[in-house]
């Protein structure tokens, strides 16, 4: 507990710190408050400051209320008395989009200059600030117009197909310049991705650099679906090469029951086996088709994705050729069958003889230069025997050599 002596001591203390409160701190404070509060307050504070040491240098940098009326009052007669009003409504729009407050005081300036041109100055700046959204309205319509056309061309492409579009694209005649790539934006992403895999590289490589240019997202997204399709046709081109060698020495028929129809295989993976096949072996297997509807799908689809690769002759055209030639050659044969049938059996192994005898063959269908039928009466003989009925061929050997009846057994065993 403090002495009496302490007490008396500490006393001065308190004194002394209520008077600094009361007559300087207090005071400095309301002051202050003053002073940012009274601009008037403010102004003849900073006269009176501005010959003090060290804080008179820091406050005569700031312009005193008086000082600033007379800049902003000298600005507005600037724009007032010297500039015509479509200039000084130029600058003031600008300043009006930067600052509005200063707008604002630089007009009520203007006003106490002169009210009837500060108000045609107005009404310029709002005619002005008209003519820009009409501008930027007008650039929206046109932006609007410009992605219909591109949306409709889309379509269009989308709707003609994929080699049809790749055409149109490669003509360039109604896709104008900047539209291609936004096209592809509008695209569905398969047709995107067909376009894209089939068309030449170079235009592939222009497409997707411009695409990246306005929308990455879509870029990547096709970059990455087309990844994909590339993927699935080398495993559909790689499936269909090895079954080629699988059918190409499979006796037709037996193949014919087995790819002459979609029940195994997919119409994609026939399509690209039949391109991967010999013509010849592939007319071989379709000529034993009963389904007249499953060869014009393969056909079409053949010549579809011939068209895609840039193929000029389609391998369809020899394939037709053969089997019109088997078709016509195996209905000769039939009608021969048919005569000798008719025949005595002596007189039929006679003539069966004759053929027998003579092995020379002679071309009677080419297939380009390195492919071809060629028959002899030794081979005709034997399609016949091959086609008649058994009882027959059985009366017939039975009146020839059994030599000749031995080689005939081995021939017809062996085919």
């Amino acid at each position: 507990m403090p002495s009496e002596n302490e007490r008396i001591t500490k006393r001065p203390f308190k004194i002394k710190s209520i008077l600094l409160t009361v007559f300087i701190l207090i005071p400095l404070a309301i002051m202050t408050l003053l002073y940012f509060a009274s601009d008037t307050f403010r102004d003849k504070a900073n006269g009176v400051l501005k010959n003090a040491p060290i804080i008179g240098g820091i406050i005569s940098k700031y312009p005193t209320k008086t000082e600033v009326n007379d800049k902003e009052l000298s600005i507005a007669r600037y724009y007032i008395e010297e500039l015509d009003k479509e200039s000084a409504a130029d600058k003031l729009y600008i300043i009006k989009k930067d600052d509005a407050k200063v707008y604002d005081t630089i007009i009520k300036k203007m006003n106490t200059v002169s009210s009837k041109k500060t108000q045609d100055i107005v009404k310029e700046i709002r005619n002005l600030e008209l003519r820009k959204d009409l501008v930027s309205t007008l650039y929206e319509e046109i932006q609007t117009e410009k992605d219909k056309k591109v949306k409709a061309k889309a379509s269009n492409l989308e709707s003609m197909g994929t080699r049809a579009a790749i055409h149109e694209i490669m003509d360039r005649t109604s896709i104008e310049e900047g539209e291609l790539e936004k096209i592809f934006t509008y695209l569905s992403n398969n047709a995107a991705v067909e376009i894209l895999h089939y068309i030449d590289g170079g235009t592939r490589s222009e497409i997707m650099y411009k695409l990246s240019n306005i929308d990455m997202k879509r870029k990547n997204e096709l970059q990455g679906l087309l990844n994909e399709k590339r993927r699935k046709e080398e495993e559909l081109e790689i499936s269909a090469q090895n079954l080629a060698k699988v059918y190409g020495v499979k006796d037709p028929i037996k193949a014919s029951e087995e790819i002459a129809n979609t029940e195994k295989l997919s119409m994609d993976v026939l399509t690209r086996l039949y391109m991967n096949l010999d013509p010849k072996k592939s007319a071989e297997i379709l000529v034993h088709s009963k389904d007249e509807k499953f060869n014009n799908e393969l056909f079409e689809s053949i010549i579809s994705l011939e068209e895609l690769r840039g193929v000029d002759q389609s391998v369809t055209v020899d394939i037709t050729n053969v089997m019109n030639f088997l078709q016509d050659y195996n209905k000769k044969i039939d009608d021969l069958v048919v005569l000798y049938e008719k025949m005595t059996p002596d007189n039929a192994a006679k003539a069966i003889e004759k053929l027998l005898e003579n092995k020379q063959e002679v071309t009677v269908f080419s297939i380009k230069e390195e492919s071809g039928y060629k028959l002899s009466d030794h081979k005709i003989a034997m399609e016949i025997l091959k086609k008649m009925k058994k009882p027959k061929v059985s009366k017939i050997l039975g009146n020839l050599e059994p030599a000749k009846v031995a080689q005939i057994t081995r021939v017809l065993a062996i085919e």
